[in-house]
């Protein structure tokens, strides 16, 4: 919720698909991905997406190992954010 009130312009939370579309199962993010987010923090490999099953939970993308699962929001966990046109 801090994230999309913190979003600006063209920038938004990504969907669990676009995550998941960055991830290797079962390895996690590829070496090459790893040069795009060069702060990735194996010890909180967990990332919030937009998709949201229910008012309490959303779904998270496991960046170590490709996993996703439902989390609860109020839970503390990161987010990569995605921008939107030009």
């Amino acid at each position: 919720d801090q994230a999309r009130k913190a979003a600006k312009a063209n920038w938004r939370l990504p969907t669990r698909d676009e995550l998941s579309g960055l991830v290797e199962i079962p390895c996690g993010l590829p070496q090459s991905a790893k040069k795009a987010f060069p702060d990735f923090d194996p010890y909180h490999p967990s990332y919030w997406s937009s998709t949201a099953p229910d008012a309490d939970l959303a779904w998270e993308v496991g960046f170590d190992n490709g996993s996703t699962f439902n989390g609860f929001r109020t839970a503390p966990n990161a987010v990569r954010l995605v921008r939107t046109g030009k």
